[in-house]
């Protein structure tokens, strides 16, 4: 009897430090993004990029998600960002392919471009306070 309460003690606690290990995991997948939304809250600048690609794939795959990929120039340096949207309702599998060569506004940290955020949707420009230009409505079209 005292070893069944035992062993069933071992388990509960073997199932905390689980749940333990997925939570602390978690944070840490979500930490990066955080602070590089919030390094780029401070004093940062908008670049015109071209999405260069696009993985079509993620649209209709679990867990959906929107990605492509774009490139910017600031001082003669090229730089490479992803935007990955795993809400993802904002696009269907029709719009990828209106997606490449597309221009994009990129937002940047000016004391240091390779941290950056496309600016594509109006959720985008919000999240940094910014205003929704008309210029890039395009996308609401597709």
């Amino acid at each position: 009897m005292n070893l069944k309460f035992n062993n069933s003690k071992i388990e509960m606690t073997a199932r905390w430090v689980v749940l333990v290990g997925v939570i602390i995991a978690i944070c840490l997948c979500l930490m990066p993004d955080y602070n590089r939304r919030q390094q780029l809250k401070g004093e940062h600048s908008i670049a015109k990029g071209i999405i260069y690609g696009t993985n079509d794939t993620a649209i209709c795959c679990p867990p959906k998600h929107v990605e492509f990929y774009y490139i910017y120039t600031i001082n003669g340096v090229d730089y490479k960002g992803e935007y990955v949207d795993f809400e993802g309702n904002d696009f269907s599998f029709h719009t990828f392919k209106y997606l490449k060569y597309k221009t994009v506004n990129v937002l940047y940290m000016v004391n240091n471009p390779s941290i950056n955020k496309a600016l594509l949707l109006e959720k985008d420009y919000r999240e940094f306070d910014l205003a929704y230009p008309d210029s890039v409505k395009w996308i609401e079209k597709l």
